[in-house]
């Protein structure tokens, strides 16, 4: 043998490509600290993706409640217009009861004067006119609107959502009151082709207008009972028509309040035209 093999090992012989060496325990060490973590890196970890979901929430949340709020205002105002309209609709109604009322009340006294041509003419064309009636049909659009598509939730304020609850529950008391008068009505019409001559009146259109051509009526029935059951009837409905004009002129006096009440805490625009009036 060689030199080269006499001082070679033996594994080195058969493999001259030598193995590196393990590092230094002091650079294994090291390598150890680097990848070591403490429970304040495993808390920074946790924290940046709560934080980011919270913040998102948050910004989500925050996102809704302006378009709530937002929304809640403009049902507000359009509460307010239709209770503008209601106002209108009621003074309307309020002069019809009146002139209804009026002529009932002249209707009754001619029934207790003497029987003349006049009068029994003047009776026919009363009896016809106080028998029309109107109903209150409010503008209820919006709260319509509002239940049906579950916005009344959107209304934050309590004391203005009792406010507008209770507008519209003394609504459900003119219509109970209506229909009481709608019964009487029909009672009144019932007796009252008994004793008018329906071939009377008659109207005849000419042009855009119509005329109305007068005969000389005569009473069908001339039955005291008939009349005295009539005159009851114009009390009732008078009793029933003055009733209407309470309830309407209270709800009036509800809608505008209200309206005032939301116009301050909403700090919506007043109606300048409604206050020149």
């Amino acid at each position: 043998m060689d030199a080269y093999s006499e001082e070679s090992p033996p594994d080195q012989a058969k493999n001259p490509i030598q193995k590196k060496e393990n590092p230094p325990d002091e650079v294994s060490g090291i390598k150890l600290i680097e990848l070591k973590k403490t429970w304040r890196d495993y808390l920074f970890e946790f924290s940046v993706p709560f934080l980011a979901v919270t913040a998102a929430f948050l910004l989500s949340n925050e996102k809704d409640a302006y378009y709530e709020r937002k929304l809640e205002k403009q049902l507000i105002q359009s509460i307010v217009y239709d209770l503008e309209s209601d106002i209108h609709l009621i003074d309307e109604q309020i002069s019809f009861h009146m002139i209804k009322i009026g002529e009932m009340d002249t209707l009754l006294q001619l029934l207790k004067e003497p029987e003349s041509a006049e009068n029994i003419s003047r009776m026919h064309h009363l009896g016809r006119m106080t028998s029309r009636s109107i109903q209150f049909n409010n503008n209820d659009k919006t709260i319509e609107q509002m239940k049906n598509a579950a916005t009344f939730r959107v209304i934050q304020n309590q004391e203005a959502v009792s406010e507008i609850i209770d507008y519209y529950q003394k609504i459900k008391v003119i219509r109970l009151v209506e229909e009481r008068e709608k019964d009487e009505l029909e009672n009144y019409k019932r007796i009252a082709v008994k004793i008018f001559d329906p071939f009377s009146h008659r109207n005849v259109v000419s042009g855009n207008t119509i005329k109305e051509v007068r005969t000389n009526p005569e009473f069908i029935s001339g039955d005291a009972l008939d009349h005295h059951e009539l005159a009851g009837y114009i009390q009732y409905l008078n009793t029933s028509r003055g009733r209407l004009i309470s309830l309407k002129t209270d709800l009036k006096k509800s809608a505008e309040k209200l309206i005032q009440n939301l116009q301050k805490t909403y700090a919506l625009p007043v109606n300048a035209g409604k206050e020149e009036n």
